[in-house]
């Protein structure tokens, strides 16, 4: 008796053709996944603002009182008359409405990637922060924080206790 031995290739492996196919799946699903990521992080991001400056609002109220000086807020974190993405919380000791190298600097939050609508926020508008005096009163003021949906998260203080408010805003 004989015996037809036949030879059986074994591949362990993908193939180029596999590879390639599976690349291209890969890509596909990539370029849907990465602009819905971003997406998600700007919107992150504006929300971690919005939750920042108003636990800063309150940081400043309780400071105010706390030491029993006037405690001011600014969103212009470093002096220099633009409004930036962040704030900072200080005691004016050269009495000049701005921060200042002179001034008591007690906190600085600054926000990477967020926009702050500056036609629109009232906090350090004619160049005046907010003003928490010793005993918590404030005048108030709002920011106003885009979001990349084209919404807004407007953050009120309303006078004269520092109440917070935040709604969600279009255009």
């Amino acid at each position: 008796m004989s015996c037809i031995c036949e030879s059986r290739f074994v591949t362990k492996g993908f193939s180029l053709i596999e590879l390639m196919v599976a690349l291209a799946i890969f890509s596909i699903l990539a370029g849907i996944a990465v602009p819905s990521f971003l997406y998600f992080i700007s919107w992150h991001r504006a929300e971690v603002a919005v939750n920042e400056f108003a636990s800063g609002l309150e940081k400043a109220r309780y400071l105010a009182v706390r030491k029993g000086v006037l405690i001011k807020l600014s969103v212009d974190v470093d002096g220099d008359e633009v409004l930036d993405s962040g704030f900072c919380i200080y005691i004016d000791k050269d009495k000049n409405n701005k921060v200042s190298e002179n001034d008591e600097i007690l906190h600085i939050q600054t926000f990477k990637g967020v926009k702050i609508d500056k036609d629109k926020t009232t906090i350090d508008g004619a160049s005046y922060p907010l003003n928490f005096s010793k005993s918590g009163f404030v005048k108030g003021g709002s920011l106003w924080i885009a979001f990349p949906s084209g919404k807004f998260k407007k953050i009120t203080l309303l006078p004269p206790l520092g109440e917070i408010k935040i709604t969600t805003e279009t255009g």
